[in-house]
């Protein structure tokens, strides 16, 4: 689902301003988009840290005399510190963030640096893509400025601009 609507959103992208970006740009939003691909595959596939459950009969590794761990209640395991329970996966995870719909898991500790760079890739992305449609908006990107016809002095103005007065009359 994500790597569904990254590669959706990079194509709108693409044909939206194919004409008008400049290499170096393309360069840079081409890596981005490469490394939120890789960090998305790379969350959903990574183990987030999921705490096993015991067999019946096995011994259970954390219990010790003196130590203290709560128990989740629905797994009825002894949970180590800062792990929590995912209702969504029903397994406990070792420093469980979030579960996120969208990946289709859980964020945990062996997954939260693939998750937080999928977010710092997208968002970086997503602040160039604002940056190129306010560009194309306002008319300041190479190949959309007004074009001055040569055998007359017809203004022929980039798609969605306003004329004004002073425009009509050089």
């Amino acid at each position: 689902v994500p790597t569904g609507i990254t590669l959706s959103l990079l194509i709108g992208t693409l044909y939206v301003t194919w004409t008008s970006a400049p290499w170096p740009e393309w360069l840079v939003l081409m890596s981005l988009t490469m490394t939120a691909l890789w960090a998305s595959f790379m969350v959903t596939c990574t183990d987030p840290g999921i705490y096993p459950r015991l067999c019946p009969g096995e011994e259970d590794p954390l219990e010790h005399p003196g130590t203290t761990y709560t128990r989740c209640r629905v797994c009825n395991i002894r949970r180590p510190p800062r792990a929590s329970h995912c209702y969504q996966c029903n397994v406990c995870v070792l420093e469980h963030d979030h579960h996120c719909g969208g990946m289709g898991g859980c964020v945990g500790l062996r997954s939260l640096r693939w998750f937080t760079l999928y977010l710092t890739s997208i968002s970086t992305a997503s602040i160039i893509g604002c940056f190129w449609l306010v560009m194309d908006i306002m008319g300041y990107r190479k190949g959309t400025a007004p074009i001055v016809s040569p055998s007359t002095t017809t203004v022929v103005p980039p798609l969605g601009a306003q004329l004004s007065t002073a425009d009509l009359l050089h």
